[in-house]
């Protein structure tokens, strides 16, 4: 290629040193994975990490969601409670200031993980939900359910800025890009779709 250059004296050592870190590596010298298991009191059924990767979430059978340091495993926050069993989704704000979550009776729950409070319940799903997540502003809820809806919510307050029902059956699983431009979702007709 035209913009092609030989390696200098400066570039053939950078190489050298990133050959040398690689090789460290391989021999598991450097960057060992730490291996962390948490017991908990209950089946987990759903974990989050916080945007900027310091804690992360995880919800279970009975209803509970409980706050753990990413890098030591020690729980840091009060955990919060919901009236109903079984989360099966969550997702944390960009702001790490509040926590959705959705159990098994087709509603979200909006808490502060501060100090645990209920703020808001949202209604609109007909199935369970499998997946939530909050665009990068944080402005967005998205909701994504077994009844074959995805739901985009304002944020807080609650209120459907739109619906997309593509009629293919139950909706597992969304992410979104993360310049929150594009939704993609998996449903049980075996496609992906992107929004």
């Amino acid at each position: 290629p035209e913009d092609w250059q030989p390696l200098t004296e400066d570039n053939d050592a950078f190489f050298r040193n990133i050959r040398n870190l690689a090789k460290q590596c391989q021999e598991h010298k450097l960057m060992q994975p730490e291996f962390i298991q948490i017991t908990t009191q209950s089946e987990i059924h759903c974990v989050a990490v916080n945007p900027d990767n310091t804690f992360f979430a995880c919800g279970d059978a009975q209803g509970e969601v409980s706050f753990w340091l990413l890098a030591s495993g020690q729980p840091f926050a009060s955990y919060v409670k919901s009236p109903v069993p079984h989360v099966r989704a969550i997702a944390i704000s960009p702001d790490n200031n509040f926590i959705a979550c959705a159990n098994q009776d087709h509603q979200i729950r909006i808490f502060r993980i501060s100090d645990g409070k209920l703020l808001k319940t949202i209604s609109g799903h007909r199935g369970f939900i499998r997946s939530l997540l909050f665009d990068p502003a944080g402005h967005m809820l998205f909701s994504a359910s077994f009844d074959g809806s995805i739901y985009a919510w304002r944020f807080p307050q609650g209120t459907i800025r739109w619906q997309h029902t593509p009629n293919q059956g139950e909706i597992f699983c969304m992410d979104s890009s993360r310049d929150g431009n594009w939704l993609i979702y998996a449903s049980s007709s075996q496609t992906l779709d992107l929004i």
